[in-house]
């Protein structure tokens, strides 16, 4: 993604010119005031009341010149690179979104101890703001606080230096986030609609945890809870969730995994979504061949690290809590035929297609077995795969270019309802 001048200089102020522990207490420090960035059309607008730099080795000059819009944005990003502090404080913050959309307001942000883009923490204590919709209305933006540790933004610093992010990579050791609310006027729903015009989307909390060695993550962990999308009731996604069976999307998400750098194996202990009265999908596996260079590397050097990897095993498990039900209920209804007979008739089409889709392969018939009795009675559903001859490298995929090639190389296994 490309960066113009003006957002890359947005970018560094917004992130307080990010930078992580090491540097001593150190000797100045600098207050300015009323600082603004950007602005003009749709481009949304930063303004800073105050910004207090302590105990930096900047001059008030070099200071200056990095907050200053006036400044090449290029000059601007050396001297955050480079920026030391002990602290760096922002009472308030105030984005201003473009042709007059809104604003939000971040309170109380701060920066503790920062060497080489580097900080041991970056929080918010929380955010307020509003969405402009003009003849729709407005909404609004709540955020409860959201604090970063132990993190690294020099890669992506350099990135933005030769206008390419997806080059850089962010290294952050805890990560929270916390009551969110935002509410946004759906302009094609009229305000006088029943139930109102507003979209709904609320996240109780987002975490996660990364260890490293070096600059390699170890073991990452993360998870995300509550996240709540409700639609307006009159709009065309109300109308569809509502005859899904559905007043809201209410989803839950998390994420285990392990790599051990000396063995290049990559454990994905758990990755899985639940979604309330809907189900839930888990997935996890083991992959080696996994290069150090796909944590660390750019773009170009993490997408050829991932295609020398393997898949040693990959598993898949689906529990239903009512999603599939809603599914056959929904279709059924707009094809005029009842739930039961619905699946009756698809679980006579995967026992006749399935096993003539897999080339004749023995595993075909067995798919088909399990995937009619799911159909019959959707409980759970589970796919494990591995290499007949060992590991199968991810490059191993392309070549497969039909299934009598897939199931030569493959052992796959479907259960259902066990």
């Amino acid at each position: 993604m490309r960066l113009s001048a003006a957002r890359v200089r947005f970018a560094i102020v917004a992130l307080f010119c990010a930078a992580v522990p090491a540097s001593p207490a150190l000797a100045l420090d600098h207050v300015f005031e009323n600082l603004v960035y950007g602005g003009g059309g749709d481009e949304p607008q930063l303004r800073v009341p105050r910004l207090e730099i302590r105990d930096t080795d900047l001059s008030l000059d070099e200071a200056r010149r990095m907050l200053d819009a006036q400044t090449p944005a290029e000059e601007a990003v050396a001297i955050a690179a480079r920026l030391r502090a002990g602290r760096i404080a922002l009472p308030e913050a105030r984005i201003v979104f473009g042709e007059g959309m809104g604003e939000l307001v971040l309170r109380q942000g701060v920066i503790e101890t920062l060497a080489g883009a580097r900080f041991a923490k970056l929080s918010f204590a929380g955010a307020q703001g509003r969405i402009d919709g003009k003849a729709a209305g407005e909404g609004e933006i709540v955020s409860g606080p959201m604090i970063l540790t132990d993190g690294d933004f020099s890669k992506l610093i350099e990135a933005a230096r030769k206008g390419d992010v997806v080059d850089g990579v962010a290294r952050l050791g805890g990560f929270s986030w916390t009551g969110l609310r935002v509410a946004a006027p759906d302009k094609d729903v009229s305000r006088a609609a029943a139930g109102g015009n507003l979209w709904r989307l609320e996240l109780a909390s987002l975490t996660g945890a990364t260890t490293y060695a070096g600059d390699i993550p170890t073991r990452m962990v993360g998870k995300m809870e509550g996240l709540v999308v409700v639609a307006p009731p009159a709009s065309e996604a109300g109308r569809e969730l509502a005859g899904f069976g559905l007043e809201k999307v209410d989803l839950g998400f998390a994420f285990d995994g392990q790599y051990d750098p000396a063995t290049k194996v990559f454990a994905l202990n758990d990755y899985s979504m639940t979604g309330a009265g809907a189900g839930a999908l888990r997935a996890s596996g083991s992959f080696g061949g996994v290069e150090p260079a796909f944590f660390t590397g750019d773009q170009a050097t993490r997408l050829a690290a991932a295609l020398t990897g393997d898949v040693r095993a990959l598993n898949l498990t689906y529990v239903d809590n009512g999603l599939f039900q809603k599914s056959v209920a929904f279709y059924a209804a707009g094809v005029g035929k009842t739930p039961a007979a619905l699946r009756s008739e698809w679980a006579m089409m995967a026992g006749g297609l399935l096993p003539l889709l897999t080339g004749g392969d023995p595993a075909g018939f067995r798919i088909a077995e399990a995937v009619s009795a799911f159909i019959r009675e959707p409980r759970s559903f589970s796919v494990s795969m591995k290499g007949k001859a060992g590991p199968l490298r991810f490059m191993d995929f392309a070549a497969m270019s039909d299934p009598a090639t897939f199931f030569a190389k493959v052992d796959l296994t479907v259960v259902a309802n066990k």
